[in-house]
């Protein structure tokens, strides 16, 4: 039978054209085989010609189903071949390659550093067993300030703008000790709560460390195993077991060494001493606020000898709420339910404690969240100025790819005759949008991998840098799978964002036109499309730099508020005499010992205390009802003010004299006395039992961005023992003396640690500038990136848009035209752009300031000053680099030019 007439081998052949290339001719050549084969077999079994071949036919025909079922291999074999032709032009087409890539490298890998900053600080759960499975306890309460019926912790306190409801998570030791008894749906509970400050002495040495005290059944509920030694149990939580202490992974790393034989020895924590029982795990930080990370564990029943050695503590105290909550709930069992288990509890015991003292808006829910990230609250204040450094990087972002957009619409102009001769040969346009997607997405993702390596050097810097309040050490930022899978998705995302404008324009094209035309002719379309992507760019790319010039505005006015003092060559350090029991007596023995000594250091012109540094820690608040005077509140020495250059502007200064043992006296701020006493001299009345002596100048207090509070200042000697920072000013290098003052309270007290030692000036920048810097800094450096995308943009469209024009040029200067007129031309063509940008993003960044006014300061948002600054700074680099294709434009050789094509 001849092959023509043999209908079930030519439908085979057909089919086989659906079939991999790479797989065709084996597929082809089995599947004839078996239908020759199946032909002998219905010859020998003398069927009638029309069934075998009816027989034949539908065997041919189930090829197709054969053939459909190797569909994801053919689009396998398209896609490498997609693949090797894209890495093939990239490579021949090198400087658009390296340019493309620098640039998304630039935004993918910002991006990429900034989401592992938010994933490690508002978005990771905690690393233990089944996190999902926790719940925190919290509580609310109509707005009611600090005049609610209960002492409470307020480090956890945050008000919903839009019900006035104020949420806690702060509850009394008696609250939880009743939850424990009434437990029905979870299936462990537990609380802890945060140590602020604890002076550990190993061998002979001190220093301040973070501590977390604990209930018996923290570690166990929570599914956390320590790496060497035990965990605390339920056995160690009562006051008649041994003291002992779980160290954290970082203070063990630190301190020790990572040495495992510190477990069984003995640490002075507060001159308590502690037994090590176990060293936790290096992921774990505790469950306290993301920048709390504990040195030390201790059992919860430790608090009266560790936090409150002379009773009235908070375990002590019904009415004072000062511990977390958390739990783990049964299975089946949802938070609703967990929260009607112990509603009853929660209510019976406020009502026992603030009676008749409550007030009307007092009307308090429990509530119960999730506890996958354990406390939260302090997150939320890191969430604004992430988001504005997520804007300001995705903008930068958007602008790489813009950028890219124009170059591959510059190249897709070289490659129309390529693909106008594809379409014509039976490419479909969806086949070629694949392809060219395919090349895009290929760019993207060599900018992403390079964006990776920048990502990941960054990622540390953003930390170190950010107003996080947060060290480097507290928080683990990791290039992990959750960043990597970022980093990728992004990758793809921008790949198909600059690349799908390109493909569309590139495959609505005309056969005709272009296989008898030049390119110059055809693309003017193209031409507009760049236009306007360069447009799009200028507009976000003023975004950028308006934002960036109110934050270095806003960054110059806080560094030059007049404080009222002077800030230069003073050093700061803390001690902490409470945690070593002080006595009155021999707490102010011991500071003035100390003063003494390092008054003796050569470099050192003057040194006081006081209960904190005027600016850089905010001074301690608080507020007299009988005198009705609300002021802020600082003991200080006798000479802080002399030390620190403020003057008294009437009255008297204090003098050794004013001790623990004379009357009480106190110094008052200019602004209290215009508040409280605006028609007569306040020297000689009283102010909260103490005699007013005189009035000091106004200096600011607590904050740059705050106006001057009234203030109160009394002698520190009349008041307890508390924590002191020691104010030094010094003429020569600070960093040279602190050894000696290091050296000169060891020798007073070798059990007293020094902390937090720098100068005033660094004090208030962590404190004060830190946000301002980190903004005019990111601001600044990422509005420059932007601006350099948009410059190599107009440049690289206006050089296209002159090359296209070359002819025109020439005939313009053979009719005469000077090259004045050609430069005026072009440049005029780019200013037009560039305004139009403006006009553009002017919009969008007036309504940028307007949503970060709250973070600006000295400056309106709308600011023209400021505004006109950042578009003459943007008009004027973008005019400088498009000059240059306007002045090579205007020295084309008319000859040369007329024969162009």
């Amino acid at each position: 039978m001849n092959r023509r007439i043999r209908p079930h081998l030519w439908l085979v052949s057909l089919i086989s054209r659906i079939v991999p290339r790479r797989f065709r001719s084996d597929w082809k050549e089995e599947w004839e085989a078996e239908l020759v084969h199946r032909e002998s077999v219905l010859a020998r079994r003398s069927q009638s010609d029309w069934k075998a071949r009816n027989d034949l036919i539908q065997r041919g025909l189930a090829s197709f189903w054969d053939a459909l079922a190797m569909q994801p291999r053919r689009l396998e074999e398209e896609f490498l071949q997609d693949i090797r032709y894209a890495v093939r032009l990239l490579i021949k087409q090198k400087a658009i390659t390296a340019v493309a890539i620098v640039s998304l490298a630039l935004g993918i890998g910002a991006n990429t550093a900034l989401f592992s900053l938010i994933d490690a600080m508002l978005l990771k759960k905690l690393p233990v067993h089944n996190p999902d499975d926790l719940v925190l306890f919290n509580w609310s309460a109509a707005q009611a300030g600090r005049d609610l019926p209960l002492s409470i912790t307020f480090d956890g306190n945050r008000t919903d703008p839009a019900t006035g409801r104020t949420t806690w998570d702060s509850f009394s030791y008696r609250v939880f000790e009743q939850f424990r008894t009434s437990n029905k749906t979870l299936s462990a509970i537990f609380a802890f709560a945060r140590i602020y400050r604890a002076n550990i002495v190993t061998d002979g040495n001190a220093e301040i460390g973070d501590g977390e005290l604990v209930s018996g059944g923290y570690f166990n509920g929570l599914g956390v195993s320590t790496i060497a030694g035990r965990p605390i149990q339920d056995s160690d939580d009562n006051t008649a077991a041994a003291p002992v202490v779980v160290i954290g992974y970082r203070y063990w790393q630190q301190r020790f060494g990572l040495d495992p034989a510190i477990v069984g020895k003995t640490l002075k924590v507060n001159n308590v001493s502690l037994t090590v029982i176990g060293i936790a795990p290096p992921d774990f930080s505790g469950t306290l606020q993301v920048q709390d990370s504990p040195d030390i564990y201790v059992p919860m029943a430790l608090e009266p000898l560790l936090v409150s050695p002379n009773g009235g503590g908070p375990m002590q105290v019904p009415d004072w709420w000062w511990l977390q909550i958390m739990g783990r709930v049964r299975p089946g069992v949802s938070p609703e339910q967990v929260r009607g288990n112990m509603d009853g509890v929660f209510q019976q015991n406020v009502r026992e404690i603030s009676g008749d003292k409550s007030p009307s808006s007092f009307s308090p829910t429990l509530e119960v969240v999730s506890g996958s990230r354990g406390l939260y609250s302090s997150r939320e204040t890191y969430s604004q100025p992430l988001m504005i450094l997520m804007v300001i990087m995705g903008l930068v972002l958007l602008i790489a790819c813009v950028n890219v957009a124009n170059l591959l619409l510059a190249r897709a102009a070289t490659r129309q005759r390529e693909i106008v001769t594809r379409l014509s040969i039976g490419a479909t346009r969806l086949r070629l949008i694949r392809q060219l997607l395919t090349e895009s997405i290929v760019l993207a993702s060599l900018g992403g991998s390079l964006g990776i390596v920048f990502g990941y050097w960054g990622k540390d810097l953003l930390l170190k840098w950010g107003p996080w309040g947060v060290q480097s050490e507290q928080v683990t930022v990791r290039m992990d799978l959750r960043v990597l899978g970022f980093a990728i998705a992004i990758s793809v995302f921008t790949g198909i964002l600059f690349g799908i404008v390109p493909a569309m324009r590139s495959v609505r094209t005309e056969l005709a036109p272009v296989l008898i035309q030049n390119a110059r002719t055809l693309s003017a379309g193209r031409t507009r499309v760049s236009k306007s992507l360069l447009v799009l760019q200028v507009a976000m790319s003023l975004v950028l730099m308006v934002g960036a010039a109110f934050f270095i505005q806003t960054l110059w006015k806080l560094k030059h508020v007049d404080v009222g003092f002077d800030t230069g060559n003073v050093l700061l350090f803390k001690i902490d005499p409470t945690l070593n029991r002080y006595p009155v007596a021999q707490f102010t023995t011991a500071m003035e010992q100390i003063i003494e000594r390092l008054q003796a250091i050569d470099g050192v012109r003057g040194v006081t205390v006081s209960d904190s540094a005027l600016i850089a820690d905010g001074g301690n608040f608080g507020s007299r009802n009988r005198s009705d005077v609300r002021a802020a509140m600082l003991g200080i020495r006798w000479n802080f003010f002399q030390t620190m250059g403020v003057p008294v502007v009437s009255g008297r200064s204090f003098t050794p004299q004013d001790n623990a043992i004379a009357p009480k006296v106190a110094l008052i701020n200019e602004t209290l006395a215009r508040r409280y006493f605006p028609d007569t001299t306040p020297v000689g009345k009283r102010v909260w039992d103490a005699a007013i002596v005189g009035v000091v100048r106004d200096t600011k207090i607590g904050s740059l961005r705050r106006d001057i509070p009234p203030a109160v200042f009394t002698p520190y000697s009349q008041e307890g023992p508390r924590r002191m920072t020691f104010q030094i000013r010094f003429t020569d290098a600070a960093r040279a003396l602190i050894p000696a003052f290091r050296n000169v309270v060891r020798q007073v007290d070798s059990n007293l640690p020094v902390y937090d030692i720098r100068t005033l000036e660094e004090q208030i920048d962590r404190t004060q500038l830190s946000q301002a810097i980190l903004l005019a800094n990111f601001a600044s450096a990422f509005g420059a990136v932007g601006l350099f995308l948009v410059c190599v943009g107009l440049y690289g469209v206006t050089s296209y848009n002159v090359a296209r024009r070359t002819h025109e040029i020439g005939i313009r200067i053979a009719l005469g035209a000077q090259t004045s007129n050609v430069r005026t031309m072009v440049m005029q063509e780019i200013l037009f752009l560039v305004l139009v940008g403006v006009g553009l993003g002017l919009a969008g960044a007036l309504t940028l300031t307007n949503k970060i006014q709250t973070m600006l300061f000295g400056i309106t948002p709308n600011d023209p000053m400021t505004v006109a600054m950042a578009i003459a700074v943007l008009v004027g680099v973008a005019a400088f680099s498009g000059y240059l294709p306007a002045r090579r434009a205007s020295k084309v050789d008319p000859m040369i030019a007329l024969r162009y094509e």
